[in-house]
């Protein structure tokens, strides 16, 4: 018997804050086995809003139509985690999207 293989970072982003709010940390996905996963990072920090969500998108804006929402933010620090149902290719950015004003709080370029 094999051991079963470690869980693999495909790629990361490195936070930053939009539209006057701060957003600061890492995200990362991650593939383990079959599944993957994006990962904020321990170092993760957002402003707080009750309205916020976890988004993959095709531009740090969310606007331009490519949008995948992950659903809402588990807490405004910390390392946290959301189930992909792939590696998120179509997608070039991780936003944190509030939805009450409907603006990024920030975002990070996946590399």
């Amino acid at each position: 018997d094999q051991p079963p293989p470690q869980p693999r970072t495909l790629r990361t982003a490195n936070f930053q804050g939009a539209n006057g709010y701060r957003t600061s940390g890492t995200a990362s996905i991650i593939r383990d086995g079959s599944a993957h996963r994006l990962e904020l990072g321990d170092d993760f920090r957002t402003d707080n809003s009750a309205a916020l969500d976890v988004r993959l998108c095709t531009d740090d804006s969310c606007a331009g139509g490519g949008v995948l929402d992950l659903g809402s933010l588990q807490r405004t620090r910390g390392k946290q985690s959301y189930g992909l149902a792939d590696a998120g290719n179509a997608y070039s950015h991780v936003v944190i999207w509030c939805r009450a004003v409907r603006l990024p709080f920030g975002s990070g370029r996946l590399r």
